[in-house]
């Protein structure tokens, strides 16, 4: 009993955390917002695609404007709209800091996206976070999963539980395949 008490409190902040975040992505697919600081970057030559150029660039620019180095990864993302690539540098959950050409070949457009608080848990959520949080989400899952084992187990050993459980049982599981088949 305490075990389950102590347990409970402790992922409480955690499980709120998912709880809301998945509550209301799936309400009204709300993730937050960021907030975005562009700047112009004048440059030598056009941009190419080549990441740790394109890299080298945001990193003397964010420099130049007296802003934190970023820490995270980096990728170049095709655009929708665009037959040009965006180069993208993740710096954890806090922000993106995005360059793109423009219509002119030697001006190039960064962009800092700094997320909102929600965002960041949406981000957190979605497994973003740093290797202490995604260890703290599985703990949580572990002490989660552990918390619904023991307490079948203990309603199965009584036996004005057993039925009921069985039926509830049954009725998730068959309703848990039927939603994974019409997917």
């Amino acid at each position: 009993m305490k075990i389950h008490l102590y347990s409970a409190a402790f992922i409480l902040p955690v499980a709120l955390l998912f709880l809301s975040t998945g509550f209301l992505i799936f309400l009204d697919d709300i993730e937050g917002d960021y907030y975005r600081t562009p700047f112009s970057v004048s440059l030598i030559s056009p941009l190419v695609r080549d990441e740790s150029a394109l890299e080298k660039i945001v990193l003397t620019e964010m420099e130049k404007l007296g802003l934190e180095k970023p820490e995270g990864w980096t990728r170049i993302k095709k655009l929708d709209s665009d037959p040009w690539y965006q180069f993208e540098y993740h710096d954890g959950i806090d922000r993106i800091i995005k360059l793109m050409p423009t219509s002119d070949p030697l001006i190039a457009k960064l962009i800092l996206e700094e997320a909102s608080l929600y965002r960041k848990f949406v981000k957190l959520h979605a497994a973003q976070g740093n290797i202490y949080f995604r260890v703290y989400a599985l703990v949580f899952a572990l002490v989660l999963f552990s918390m619904l084992v023991t307490g079948y187990l203990l309603a199965w050993r009584l036996k004005q539980y057993r039925n009921p459980l069985l039926l509830s049982s049954t009725v998730s599981l068959i309703l848990f395949i039927v939603i994974v088949a019409i997917q």
